[in-house]
């Protein structure tokens, strides 16, 4: 189980003081699988982060079975691009049309869909290594970043 929001937040915003020390003036994209996602957007939308773009690999909308409990009233204050990567079969953005409907309400989003994909982008019948999966993203992901 991931640690509390609190220190997950805390160690974004020290990812980005480093960063920006590291490579001043450097784009700073923030990108994050499932929780590492959310506590990147929670990290933008309270400021404490200012990312270019953010990617959420899998992004956690609210609990698998349990579409009354968003995680996303934050999400729309967020002003950096955002991207999220999310399979179609994923539990935690069941049904597509009410996650399809929180991304509306960002100011730049987008979805990439995987089709058949679950919350780890494995499709039902193909046999893919994580590896084979994540390497398949790359690409476009690093495409919408530019």
């Amino acid at each position: 189980m991931p640690g509390p929001a609190a220190h997950a937040i805390a160690t974004w915003e020290a990812v980005a003081v480093e960063a920006g020390r590291i490579a001043p003036g450097a784009r700073f994209v923030a990108a994050g699988k499932s929780y590492g996602g959310r506590m990147a957007s929670m990290a933008a939308a309270d400021d404490r982060i200012a990312p270019d773009a953010l990617v959420y690999l899998g992004y956690p909308l609210h609990p698998p079975g349990d579409p009354t409990k968003l995680r996303a009233a934050h999400l729309p204050s967020i002003r950096a691009r955002q991207l999220f990567v999310e399979g179609t079969r994923d539990p935690f953005i069941q049904p597509l049309t009410d996650f399809e409907a929180v991304v509306a309400t960002c100011a730049s989003a987008e979805v990439m869909w995987v089709d058949g994909g679950g919350h780890s982008f494995e499709v039902k019948g193909r046999r893919l290594a994580p590896e084979q999966v994540g390497a398949s993203l790359a690409a476009p992901v690093r495409d919408w970043i530019g």
